[in-house]
């Protein structure tokens, strides 16, 4: 299991009452891997601001993420949760801001799907939370990316969930759902390299990796990332160009292990852990 990670939230305008409810909901993420404790005072990780409360003139600590609670959604407040304070709704707002604002990435199986499968829906170890995948997602280098990657799977979940691996590397991704939207990002750029999901509508990732290899030419390498497990799978991968054969479901520390391998950015990732066990097999067509 993940080592936990705990996330201090302050308040700012609630009454006892209200206090009290919300430090019950955060003790029902105690048993994650990623927990929330309330506090008093600084130190902080999370302020929940009660938007009711607040007066003309009332300054807040913007320095950490503010969740607002009620009040009129507004664009400078992106994390907002209206009442009654369900404990499933604030739980995946601030699960949300751990994610895009402080850069937390939980322990990832990238191709597990949970009973509640659906868009932006990932596992988070016996809890579950969500996060919509977002292009716009500020690198925690800071700066701009040095490698840029496409991502073809025709599965929402799993986009989002190799977003969230990539983006925590400072890698940008581009997205395309089959085969045919591969090519077409491909006519506009070049990538440093593809991770080609196999079964997508449209075009398979055989089909449209056999072409990009033959119609673009020093295009970086292709990791097959699919389901398909047989040897002839593997075979049909190897003829089709690709360079390395991933299966799903897949460790993200095993697909960061690959992507040292093909990449120019061990001090990067010089910090995450290494995975134990040989993660893929290289294609020699």
């Amino acid at each position: 299991m993940a080592e936990q990670r705990t996330f201090h939230v302050a308040l700012r305008g609630f009454s006892q009452i209200d206090a009290l409810a919300i430090h019950r909901i955060l003790e029902l993420s105690d048993s994650r891997p990623r927990c929330y404790e309330l506090i008093k005072g600084m130190g902080h990780d999370i302020l929940l601001v009660n938007a009711l409360a607040m007066r003309p003139g009332d300054r807040l600590d913007t320095s950490t993420p503010l969740v607002w609670i009620d009040g009129t959604p507004r664009a400078s407040r992106p994390y907002h949760v209206q009442r009654p304070l369900l404990a499933s709704r604030l739980l995946r707002v601030l699960d949300q801001v751990t994610v895009k604002e402080l850069h937390f990435i939980p322990e990832i199986n990238i191709g597990v799907k949970s009973v509640h499968d659906r868009p932006g829906f990932v596992e988070d170890g016996n809890a579950q939370w969500s996060f919509e995948p977002d292009s716009r997602l500020t690198h925690p280098s800071g700066g701009r990316a040095r490698y840029r990657v496409m991502v073809a799977d025709d599965s929402q979940i799993v986009r989002t969930q190799l977003q969230l691996v990539l983006d925590n590397l400072g890698i940008r991704a581009d997205f395309a759902t089959d085969g045919l939207e591969a090519i077409a990002l491909m006519k506009k750029r070049r990538f440093d390299l593809i991770l080609m999901d196999v079964v997508m509508p449209n075009m398979d990732g055989f089909t449209a990796t056999k072409k990009i290899k033959k119609e673009f030419e020093g295009q970086g390498p292709i990791i097959m990332l699919t389901a398909k497990t047989s040897h002839l799978d593997r075979l049909r991968g190897a003829f089709a160009g690709c360079d390395t054969y991933l299966t799903k479901p897949l460790n993200q520390q095993e697909l960061v292990k690959v992507l040292q391998q093909h990449l120019d950015m061990e001090e990067r990732t010089s910090s995450w852990p290494r995975a134990s066990q040989p993660a893929a097999d290289p294609m020699t067509p």
